[in-house]
């Protein structure tokens, strides 16, 4: 009604509260549960990725009255149970990465607001791994977090599971960075293979502190790298090199012969860290050292391959006649005049550099 002044009163004020397991083809929403067409039975979680996943459970989950002051990414983390996503890993040929989530620590919130929501974590993430995300309040986190016995210090949890084995590879506690834990996961990929015959163990703890402690499971390829034998080496310390070689001036013409000249050019700048259209490198040399750097997505395969020979000259081992490959998918890269983008190796790759004089 309207008052005498013309103005109507106020509506009065009433407060309702939204069932969970509800919405849309589920009798949720003001009786309208015949709409099973734009329900989720209906839509058979096409909008997740197209998988047939365990729709009570996701329901369950996503009905979660956590009061997230950053919400996580529904749609990067897999719906369906953790034996569904490491068997949606297996069959994919994919790393199995979990997240552990403790939303009364405010390192889960800083997760979901700076980490999972960096593009590039997206696309290592979308690439390599199927993603699962629980909450250890949630039915499946606590049964994830008995099986694996993740200690409350460490949660959050971040960890990387052969799906093959479930055995846990890769396991971090608190907030991670998305720089290093990109930086952590092409170490990561560039070590391991899902083409391995046998499943290899190695464990990577953080601890709430931020120290990073390995311990267990196979040597590091560095290691392995620095204990490789003289591939040449002579039997006989007495013997005369001249007469075994069979060609009396071949070493003295090798000694004698000129170091290979590195052409004068520039060296490509390297953008901020600012630039989030950067292309994030990681090079492993074959003494196991790891150079890391950023390129613009222009640069060519050339201009790294010129910026390593420059790295490397004043090192104790200079590499300048190589060849840089990825492991996998395994590719070579061998033409100079390719831009990194149509290279296919944007926003991150990890390379391996074989000397071809070795």
């Amino acid at each position: 009604p309207v008052g005498e002044d013309g103005v109507r009163a106020a509506l009065p004020t009433y407060r309702e509260r939204l069932m969970p397991g509800g919405g849309v083809g589920a009798g949720g929403y003001g009786g309208m549960g015949g709409m099973h067409g734009m329900g989720m039975h209906g839509m058979g979680m096409h909008g997740m990725g197209g998988q047939n996943n365990d729709i009570p459970l996701y329901r369950a989950e996503s009905a979660d009255n956590t009061d997230w002051i950053f919400p996580p990414p529904r749609d990067l983390s897999f719906p369906a149970p953790f034996a569904a996503a490491r068997q949606a890993a297996k069959e994919q040929r994919k790393w199995l990465m979990v997240n552990l989530q403790e939303p009364e620590k405010f390192d889960s919130h800083k997760l979901n607001r700076d980490t999972w929501s960096d593009e590039t974590i997206v696309e290592l993430l979308r690439s390599s791994f199927v993603f699962w995300q629980r909450t250890v309040g949630s039915s499946e986190g606590r049964l994830y977090k008995e099986r694996y016995r993740v200690d409350d210090p460490k949660l959050p949890q971040i960890a990387i599971l052969d799906p093959r084995t479930g055995a846990q590879l890769l396991e971090l506690g608190g907030f991670v960075h998305p720089e290093e834990l990109c930086s952590l996961i092409m170490d990561f990929l560039g070590n391991h293979s899902l083409d391995d015959v046998e499943a290899k163990e190695t464990r990577s703890v953080r601890v709430a502190d931020g120290r990073v402690a390995a311990g267990g499971g196979a040597a590091a390829p560095e290691e392995t790298t620095a204990a490789n034998p003289d591939p040449n080496p002579n039997p006989n310390p007495n013997a005369n090199p001249d007469d075994a070689a069979g060609l009396p001036d071949a070493k003295a013409e090798a000694a004698e012969e000129a170091p290979m000249e590195l052409e004068e050019r520039e060296i490509v700048p390297e953008p901020e860290p600012s630039d989030k259209s950067a292309c994030r490198l990681r090079v492993q040399l074959p003494n196991g050292v790891k150079v890391q750097r950023r390129f613009p997505r222009s640069a060519t395969v050339g201009d790294v391959r010129y910026f390593l020979r420059v790295h490397t000259k004043d090192m104790e081992v200079s590499y300048q006649n190589f060849e840089l490959s990825t492991n996998y998918p395994r590719q070579q890269y061998d033409d100079d005049s390719v831009s990194l983008e149509d290279a296919g190796l944007t926003p991150q790759a990890m390379l391996f550099l074989r000397d071809l004089d070795a």
